[in-house]
């Protein structure tokens, strides 16, 4: 999964002009080890570059999920 997406709006608080620039990546596998249930590991990059230092920042994330489904 790839995201990229783009804001320029001014800040009405603070009359300034704020400029992101947002960028992603995530990639899960799955695994069913029964019938109905399943195992999902991911794991999410993204780096937002913005002028203000408050919005500016990269994430890493790491995911597992045990998912149940009834029939």
């Amino acid at each position: 999964n790839v995201q990229i997406s783009s804001y320029e709006e001014v800040n009405p608080l603070f009359q300034r002009e704020r400029v992101d620039h947002l960028y992603g990546l995530s990639a899960g596998v799955s695994w069913r080890f029964l019938p109905g249930w399943s195992l999902r590991s991911q794991v999410a990059y993204s780096r937002n570059q913005s002028n203000t230092t408050t919005n500016d920042y990269t994430r890493t994330e790491l995911g597992v999920r045990v998912r149940r489904t009834f029939e």
